[in-house]
C-alpha cells in the first residue's frame, strides 16, 4: 500500500537534492562493483600464485636438478616440503587406534565439553565438583553465541530497554540497501 504523504514529500524535494541522492547511490554502486571485481582478481592472482609456487617451480627445479637458485635479480628460491594433515571424522577413531599402537598417545588430547543452560548452575557446580574431585583440568566457560547477543541487544533496543553498550561491544549503524534494478544489471 503506497504512503500518500511519502508520495507528496518526495515530490516536494528539489530535483538538485534528489539528483545528488541518485549520484551517491550510483557511486556506492560503482563501489560494489569495483568490489566485485577486485574479489574475482585477488582469488584468480591466489590460485596463479598457488600454481606457480606448488607446482611450475617444484617442477622447474626437479628437472633441473637444483636444490636453491638466485635470480639475477637477487631472490632467493628454494622449494621446501610443506606439510598438512587433518584426520576426517569418520577415520577418528582408527587414528587415535593407529596412534597408540605406534607409541605416539601423547599427541592425542581428550577433552568433554557439556553445554549448561546459565538457568541450572547446580549442574555445572556439579561437574566441577566431580572434576575437582577426580583432579582432572577443567575450564568452566560462560558463553553467549554472538546471533544469539545480536538478536537480544536488537530486542532490548526495540522495546526500549537499555544494555550496557561498552559492556556488550554494541554499536549501531544506519546502511543504506541498494538492490540494482532488473534493467541495469551489474
Amino acid at each position: 500500500m503506497k504512503n500518500v504523504f511519502e508520495e507528496d514529500a518526495a515530490a516536494e524535494q528539489p530535483q538538485e537534492q534528489l539528483a545528488a541522492v541518485s549520484a551517491v547511490v550510483q557511486e556506492a554502486l560503482d563501489a560494489e562493483s569495483a568490489i566485485a571485481v577486485a574479489e574475482e582478481n585477488l582469488k584468480a592472482a591466489k590460485a596463479r600464485h598457488l600454481r606457480l609456487t606448488t607446482e611450475v617451480l617444484p617442477t622447474l627445479f626437479m628437472q633441473l636438478n637444483l636444490k636453491e637458485l638466485r635470480t639475477a635479480d637477487g631472490a632467493k628460491v628454494k622449494i621446501n616440503p610443506e606439510y598438512h594433515a587433518s584426520i576426517p571424522k569418520a577415520k577418528s577413531s582408527q587414528a587415535m587406534e593407529w596412534l597408540r599402537k605406534n607409541g605416539h598417545p601423547n599427541i592425542i588430547r581428550s577433552s568433554v565439553s557439556v553445554d549448561v543452560p546459565a538457568a541450572d548452575e547446580s549442574v555445572l557446580k556439579k561437574v566441577a565438583a566431580f572434576c575437582d574431585k577426580a583432579k582432572l583440568d577443567y575450564n568452566a566457560i560462560e558463553t553467549v553465541h554472538p546471533q544469539t547477543l545480536k538478536a537480544f541487544v536488537k530486542e532490548q533496543h526495540e522495546s526500549g530497554t537499555p544494555v550496557p553498550k561498552e559492556l556488550f561491544g554494541v554499536f549501531i549503524i544506519d546502511r543504506a540497501t541498494i538492490t540494482r534494478s532488473k534493467t541495469h544489471g551489474k
